[in-house]
């Protein structure tokens, strides 16, 4: 696409590039239209307005645009089909104005090939501002090349085809062999790394690049559809950069390849100033007849270059034993302390204690060895908040090779984390309301399904699984009875005893739950098939639906068995009355060793007043 020479109705701001882009704005608002506008001018982007599609086309067959800033909400045109009808109009890059958050929505604009995405909050006129900052580094991805290793052509694909978008160039390989070819071939910028591959395994992969010196500091994305503690380990420990679970969500994709590009950029743009600096101090050295006036001249250079590191980046500087020298303004931002607070201190000042000791002790046996660290680190600011950072800790060797400082250049990459957190949470409560469904069918409450998490996750506990299986059996467990879903009204609320021929019907929701669920590749989700698949197994053998007998029964199914009957026996429900604790106790003696787990019945029994405070404290909600 041709670019448009702009024209200038505005004075140019002092220290503002000219930008040769011209702009599109497709907002109905006038006032947010117009701000939009006068924010970007400031720039120098030469900016149309429509406040309606039919205006929007008008403008889109008589000019050519780079970008677009669409609202999703026009007079004449509403949603997704907007971007649809964009894409087919105009090869510019659109960027969605709008006042929805859903997480949803973001992926699926995504899916449709946007740009960006902005929300009309209190924030807004900052992120139109980062517009300016976004095209300024799409310019710079033309240089970036990105190999994408998968088995799945419909992967690499989708892969591709979000990263074009940014600009960058995405090559493809399906095995560790064309890999290796295409990386002896081609200057690479970042690997995109699937676990899966037909020759060989990615994390021995993983091992071959970083042990060969030509690729030694290319970044490593794992890309996986396992998750779990000992590959994450495994794959830091063999050099990788980050770890994206499948299926992934675009938006964290993009997010960390940008983060991932942009710290090579600066790494490399660093490397290369320091290689310019060591060239003009020897220049200086061996040219003795040097006039004093080109000698300012040059200190003048090295003054710029270091300026320009220091304004890019979070910096500190610090000696041999670890004590901060120097501290840039950004670091005092992020972490909230002043340059005097922290010089002379360590970097402990801002160390978070959820930070595992070995990493730090990682950190400085490499350092001190003189090669380069980096990582993500948490940290803790002065007020007692969290942020993370992406860190480049360089050994700076003088010329008898010792080293005489360290250089720590870091990104502050809390909104990826945050981002990534927020994904997380909204899985935990669609599963929640999953759980909710099942049970709000026979007219239980949402009030059951927490109980059964909670007494689940202590029994756990109190067992002794570690703490990944007591999380995952806390979120999963919920979902016991989401085959209820398939039993019928009749059957399901029925107050009255069920019929043999009910009875086989009502069994049914333990396969219809695990159907349900069985083939999700998320763990969460695998282990609540097991949940709605054998909490209804008996220990001694007699329980349905496959007379599994003893520690045949998953310990999650055992578990939530008895969490969920200690809440049934009581509660109210259509068919009976709540019976009095001492029924239940009773019940659950006569029946250790044969409807339950005999360990799991004395733990619930010797800790009883911990469920019972759990019952009480739910109880208590349910009854206002």
């Amino acid at each position: 696409m041709g670019k448009i020479k702009p024209h200038f109705t505005q004075k140019q701001h002092k220290g503002e590039c000219m930008s040769e882009h011209k702009l599109l704005i497709v907002e109905d608002t006038e006032f947010i239209n117009n701000s939009v506008k006068r924010i970007l001018e400031r720039f120098g982007y030469v900016c149309d307005q429509a406040f309606t599609l039919e205006e929007a086309t008008s403008f889109l067959t008589s000019n050519t645009y780079e970008y677009i800033l669409l609202d999703l909400n026009l007079p004449d045109g509403y949603g997704y089909e907007l971007i649809q009808q964009f894409n087919n109009l105009t090869n510019a890059k659109i960027i969605v104005l709008t006042a929805e958050t859903d997480i949803e929505q973001r992926e699926f604009l995504f899916k449709e090939g946007i740009l960006d995405y902005i929300v009309k909050d209190k924030y807004f006129n900052d992120a139109v501002s980062e517009i300016h900052n976004t095209i300024n580094k799409l310019k710079h991805n033309f240089d970036s090349t990105i190999l994408a290793v998968d088995d799945s052509s419909f992967l690499q694909n989708h892969i591709t085809n979000i990263l074009k978008i940014r600009n960058y160039n995405v090559i493809s390989s399906y095995d560790a062999k064309s890999a290796l070819e295409k990386l002896n071939q081609t200057d690479v910028n970042l690997i995109i790394l699937d676990m899966e591959l037909p020759d060989m395994h990615g994390l021995e992969l993983l091992r071959k690049i970083k042990k060969n010196k030509k690729f030694l500091n290319i970044p490593v994305m794992i890309l996986s559809g396992h998750y779990d503690a000992e590959l994450v380990r495994d794959s830091f420990k063999a050099g990788a950069f980050d770890f994206i679970q499948k299926p992934f969500h675009i938006e964290e994709l993009v997010l960390k390849v940008d983060i991932s590009i942009e710290a090579d950029r600066k790494t490399t743009t660093l490397v290369a100033q320091q290689e310019l600096l060591h060239k003009y101090k020897k220049e200086l050295e061996q040219d003795l007849d040097i006039s004093n006036k080109n000698v300012t001249q040059a200190n003048k250079i090295i003054q710029e270059y270091q300026k320009a590191i220091d304004e890019s980046n979070i910096l500190s500087r610090s000696d041999t034993d670890g004590i901060i020298t120097y501290v840039n303004k950004k670091f005092c931002k992020v972490s909230g302390y002043s340059e005097s607070e922290l010089l002379g201190k360590t970097h402990s000042i801002v160390k978070s204690e959820d930070t595992p000791i070995e990493i730090y002790q990682e950190l400085w046996s490499t350092i001190t060895s003189g090669k380069v660290w980096q990582g993500k680190l948490k940290n803790r600011a002065k007020d007692g908040s969290f942020y993370y950072v992406y860190s480049t800790i360089v050994p700076i060797i003088n010329d008898e090779n010792e080293i005489v400082e360290y250089l720590a250049i870091r990104q502050d990459i809390t909104h990826i984390i945050n981002t990534h957190y927020e994904i997380e949470e909204t899985q935990k409560e669609l599963i929640y309301r999953m759980g909710d469904i099942g049970e709000s069918r026979s007219k239980e409450t949402g009030f059951h399904v927490k109980r059964v998490a909670e007494y689940s996750k202590e029994l756990a506990r109190l067992y002794g699984l570690t703490q990944k299986e007591i999380d995952t059996l806390y979120v999963s467990s919920p979902m016991h009875d989401i085959g209820k879903v398939g039993i019928p009204d009749a059957i399901l609320k029925k107050p009255s005893k069920l019929t043999d021929e009910e009875w086989v019907v009502m069994q049914t929701h333990s396969e219809i739950g695990y159907n349900v669920l069985k083939n999700s590749k998320r763990s969460i989700l695998q282990a609540a098939a097991v949940v709605a698949h054998e909490h209804h197994e008996r220990w001694d053998g007699t329980g349905y639906p496959q007379a599994l007998k003893g520690d045949a029964i998953h310990i999650y199914g055992r578990i939530t068995a008895v969490a969920d009957v200690f809440d049934a026996l009581g509660s109210d429900r259509c068919y009976k009355d709540g019976w009095t604790l001492e029924k239940i106790i009773a019940y659950f003696k006569e029946e250790k060793g044969k409807h339950f787990d005999p360990i799991l019945v004395d733990l619930l029994i010797e800790n009883l007043d911990t469920f019972l405070a759990i019952k009480n404290k739910y109880q208590a909600i349910e009854d206002k």
